[in-house]
């Protein structure tokens, strides 16, 4: 519960190396780690990353539609994400790894895609940055371009057919279907 907090009053800066490049490293670790030392358990492990995963989706995709300010709504679609990291490690399948590792790298591409964006964009009138999501209504008046790259990044993170985001999402998927977890 602490990460919304953390994105919304850190700088922005900031919160871009704690969004993207942090999770992709501590992911890497995560994996190495896991698989020199606990793979011989991974039957209990599996069981386990698939309840983590799956509440943690459902947590992170119910509380990001309540959420006005932009930084907290990307702080809680981060825990969905992290969930679906989470649910291709349960396969416990190399294509399951690799899934998960490929979520991973796409994942802090599109979110230091939009968090480039938001060091961008600042308010015109008073210079500081954007925080509630009304406020980027008008992003399009002042900049087409970068609003029309913004949404790209944004509908790519919620997984919208056809972009990167839906076809990762679309490969953990067919992998917990293939591998009959659901439960």
């Amino acid at each position: 519960m602490w990460l919304p907090d953390v994105y919304h009053g850190s700088p922005t800066l900031v919160t871009t190396v704690l969004a993207s490049i942090s999770k992709l490293a501590i992911g890497a670790a995560f994996f190495k780690i896991y698989m020199f030392t606990f793979f011989a358990f991974s039957f209990y492990w599996s069981n386990i990353f698939f309840l983590v995963g799956f509440f943690s989706v459902l947590f992170g995709s119910v509380a990001a539609l309540y959420q006005t300010k932009i930084k907290r709504l990307l702080a809680y679609s981060s825990i969905s994400h992290m969930g679906f990291v989470l649910l291709a490690f349960s396969c416990n399948s190399i294509e399951g790894f690799a899934s998960a590792i490929y979520y991973l790298l796409v994942y802090s591409v599109l979110s230091l895609g939009v968090f480039l964006i938001l060091i961008t964009v600042k308010d015109f009138q008073t210079d500081a940055e954007l925080s509630d999501l009304i406020d980027f209504s008008y992003l399009n008046n002042v900049n087409a371009f970068l609003s029309f790259t913004f949404i790209l990044f944004m509908y790519s993170l919620a997984g919208i057919p056809p972009l990167i985001g839906f076809l990762i999402k679309l490969s953990v998927f067919s992998l917990l279907i293939e591998n009959q977890e659901y439960y």
